[in-house]
């Protein structure tokens, strides 16, 4: 959960990776966001009680980019375990 709470300090304080105007920053960013869903999705796997769901429905919105990359991260990894 590391990143997780990395990435809701990053929305805490407004940082904006569509402003960060070194590429490193936007990368490193970028991978912080995805591994915070990454944990967001095992937290929510772990917890699926009906309480859990519902208020995860009011996250922040989240990248479509970080999204999509996260999803193909998460797949990649659970189609290794079955």
């Amino acid at each position: 959960m590391d990143n997780l709470s990395k990435i809701l300090h990053n929305n805490a304080v407004s940082v904006d990776t569509q402003h960060l105007k070194n590429p490193e920053d936007q990368q490193k960013n970028f991978e912080v966001e995805v591994e915070a869903l990454i944990d967001l999705y095992h937290f929510i796997e772990q917890h699926p009680d009906e309480v859990t769901k519902k208020i995860m429905k009011f996250m922040p919105p989240v990248n479509a980019k970080v999204m999509a990359e996260a999803t193909k991260r998460l797949r990649k990894d659970l189609g290794s375990e079955a």
